[in-house]
């Protein structure tokens, strides 16, 4: 949750949406990582917009909520509550180091 921004109203932009889940989905699915699969990445980040924010152009912190728990509920084999949350701080911190990388690399790029 720490990752993404609401604005003062607290709704969630899809821009800032897609942004974060670009990335889980990038860890979790590899294979859609890369310039030739970029529009299936679109359009799997589009269908989950359209599905988690109800059709809205705003996704409430409830949505998100909601959204947040298929995706640990899919992706995790129990229901505890320990298992959800170390997965979670697990795609936190593999986000977090994969932008620590890009920023390393574009450094010593220049």
């Amino acid at each position: 949750m720490i990752l993404y921004q609401f604005d003062q109203n607290n709704q969630l932009s899809k821009k800032n949406y897609v942004d974060i889940n670009y990335k889980i989905i990038g860890l979790l699915r590899p294979e859609l990582k890369g310039e030739d699969k970029l529009e299936e990445m679109k359009f799997t980040l589009d269908q989950d917009w359209k599905h988690d924010s109800n059709g809205q152009e705003k996704m409430s912190k409830e949505d998100l909520y909601n959204s947040l728990f298929e995706l640990v509920d899919i992706w995790t084999t129990g229901v505890d509550n320990f298992e959800y949350g170390s997965f979670f701080d697990m795609m936190k911190m593999k986000i977090i180091l994969e932008e620590q990388k890009s920023i390393y690399n574009f450094c010593l790029f220049y």
